[in-house]
């Protein structure tokens, strides 16, 4: 199963290309030239309210829909930072339509598997696992992205 998944997001990710030139490919270079740790996480808040009326249609249910969708919410925003960071480092936008592919199809379904099959964790937990792991890998690019643009001080001698 997970060997078909990741071949369904080889397939998926030729679909996702026109979300993310949209997204990743145009708003996020022009949203805020010049600051890329801004401009990731305004392109990620806008993503996640555009996708809103997913939830708001069943698309994904929620027990508490205000907790779900900040949720889901974080989780789309730490996206756009590894989605920024993807095309910023190979200068395409297949990496992030092929990431964005991973998590919709593999990241996501086999994590439901795994934490449902072994327990009920429920979706809100899986959800806030995810998000506290995507914050950690998203804080990633952040942090190093401070640290470049930080002019580099010589010392006397």
């Amino acid at each position: 199963m997970p060997l078909l998944l990741c071949v369904g997001a080889l397939i998926v990710t030729v679909a996702l290309w026109g979300e993310e030139f949209g997204w990743t490919g145009y708003l996020l270079l022009r949203i805020h030239p010049g600051h890329p740790r801004r401009a990731a996480l305004s392109a990620g808040l806008i993503a996640a309210v555009w996708h809103y009326p997913l939830a708001l249609l069943g698309y994904a249910e929620y027990p508490h829909l205000a907790l779900g969708l900040a949720g889901w919410t974080a989780w789309i925003m730490c996206q756009e930072v590894i989605l920024a960071w993807l095309r910023a480092r190979s200068g395409s936008i297949w990496p992030p339509c092929l990431a964005h592919a991973g998590n919709n199809f593999v990241l996501v379904p086999l994590t439901t598997a795994v934490l449902l099959g072994h327990g009920d964790f429920g979706e809100q937990g899986i959800q806030l696992l995810v998000v506290l792991v995507l914050v950690l890998v998203a804080a990633l690019p952040l942090v190093r992205a401070g640290r470049e643009a930080r002019p580099h001080s010589r010392s006397p001698g």
